[in-house]
């Protein structure tokens, strides 16, 4: 398992008048890469699965959830701190903190894997506005390959800082899994989860049945991006182009989007990232593709929607 750290400058005075002017996201160079020992043990819990990461810029706190669905323990995040070369600006190590269990709304943990009401964890964000973080759940359904497993919906999750749920985000109806070959397949609910003052905004790892095909070596597929405003309302929904996956592949199914941010009420911020036979899925490497949404309409089944276009990479 390992952490890798890139440094962003993100220039943001004002919006730019058209995306073609000015790209606000640069990312400058890498500053390093530590790596944590297979099945760590910390705090009674073994370590592992760290799918989203995020910082406390008033304290310095870092925030890692892990997505190993209860397969050693249940739900949960971890805070730590990461350390740089005050010199170079090298990260030199990473130090965890403290361990803390997700759970609902009624104070008891997520189910276990292959469980109704389990949770798979794939993002999490600090909500600098209200104090919260805000985290985002692939949920489970079944497919062709997995019949027997339950529906968990996806889900965006908000808790406070020790896990406590406080709400969810009301899923738009095209975006709730199903039993049937409608919806989010599986493993492709709400993978990336990006925060602003004005609202919230998820991305699904893949298309939608309704969407067409996974991505493959000739083509790519849309995924979706959903706005919410402050009261939680969805606001817009945008179809996100994936690229078509890079040659080889090990399977059909890739996992496009691993995260995502929010610069401005237009600009996200998206990473993508593949994987194949001699490679690994993780932000190194990864590309940064900015997907600029034109003025908020609204998508909901039986109305238009709007094809989100690339602006850098």
């Amino acid at each position: 398992m390992h952490i890798a750290v890139a440094f962003t400058v993100v220039a943001c005075a004002a919006p730019p008048a058209s995306a073609a002017q000015r790209d606000p996201v640069r990312i400058t160079r890498f500053l390093g890469e530590q790596r944590l020992p297979h099945l760590l043990k910390f705090e009674d819990t073994t370590v592992g699965g760290l799918s989203g990461i995020d910082r406390d810029p008033g304290t310095g706190t870092w925030y890692f959830v892990s997505d190993d669905r209860w397969r050693y323990n249940p739900a949960r995040f971890y805070t730590g701190r990461l350390d740089f070369n005050r010199d170079t600006g090298e990260f030199v190590g990473v130090r965890l903190t403290g361990v803390r269990t997700l759970t609902r709304a009624d104070g008891t943990p997520y189910a276990a894997y292959g469980q109704p009401g389990s949770a798979d964890p794939e993002s999490i964000r600090y909500d600098r506005w209200s104090g919260r973080l805000i985290w985002g759940d692939e949920g489970d359904r079944p497919d062709s390959a997995n019949p027997a497993i339950p529906i968990s919906p996806s889900a965006v999750h908000m808790a406070d800082l020790q896990g406590r749920n406080v709400g969810e985000l009301r899923v738009p109806p095209n975006l709730r899994l199903t039993d049937t070959e409608s919806g989010p397949r599986r493993n492709f609910g709400f993978e990336g989860v990006a925060v602003t003052e004005s609202g919230i905004t998820a991305v699904t790892e893949g298309p939608r049945h309704e969407d067409g095909p996974v991505p493959s070596v000739t083509r790519g597929a849309p995924a979706r991006l959903t706005v919410w405003n402050r009261l939680g309302i969805a606001r817009a929904q945008y179809a996100y182009p994936l690229d078509p996956c890079r040659p080889p592949r090990s399977r059909p199914a890739g996992t496009p989007t691993a995260g995502c941010r929010r610069s401005w009420p237009s600009t996200t911020t998206a990473i993508s990232r593949w994987s194949g036979p001699g490679s690994r899925a993780s932000t190194t490497g990864s590309s940064s593709t900015r997907s600029t949404c034109a003025a908020p309409r609204t998508c909901w089944p039986g109305t238009t929607w709007r094809r989100a276009s690339h602006t850098g990479r």
